[in-house]
């Protein structure tokens, strides 16, 4: 999720239209592995990634809306980049996909889905017959 808009479904992104069908193939496992690489962050981690790298926030913007201070967006934003960093990496040198390359240098939590979960249906109110 960028903000309050979802992220688009990689099979829904274009890959520039210099690249062959083998690069676009690439292109688009590649965008789909950066994905699920920040979907398998820790999800405070997730959320400063996304305010300050997608929504383009300063830092100290994400720490006022998350409550947190600035040194910890700091490790957080460190933390995503480097497990970005460590799923390009993997990559270029036909390793694991992104999610399990990030994960083979630290424990991450669960994976999380990048967009929020729908609201339950809401209940028709009791009424007396």
């Amino acid at each position: 999720m960028i903000g309050d808009e979802p992220l688009p479904d990689v099979a829904d992104l274009p890959a520039p239209a210099a690249l062959g069908p083998e690069a676009q193939a690439a292109s688009a496992q590649g965008m789909a592995a950066l994905l699920a690489t920040i979907d398998a962050l820790p999800l405070r981690c997730r959320q400063a990634f996304i305010l300050h790298k997608f929504d383009g926030l300063p830092q100290a913007e994400v720490a006022a809306r998350m409550g947190i201070s600035r040194k910890m967006v700091e490790q957080h934003i460190q933390r995503a980049m480097l497990a970005c960093r460590q799923c390009r990496e993997a990559l270029e040198h036909g390793r694991t996909s992104g999610a399990a390359a990030a994960g083979a240098s630290s424990p991450q939590k669960a994976s999380k889905p990048l967009t929020p979960p729908t609201p339950p249906a809401a209940s028709p109110p009791d009424h007396p017959a």
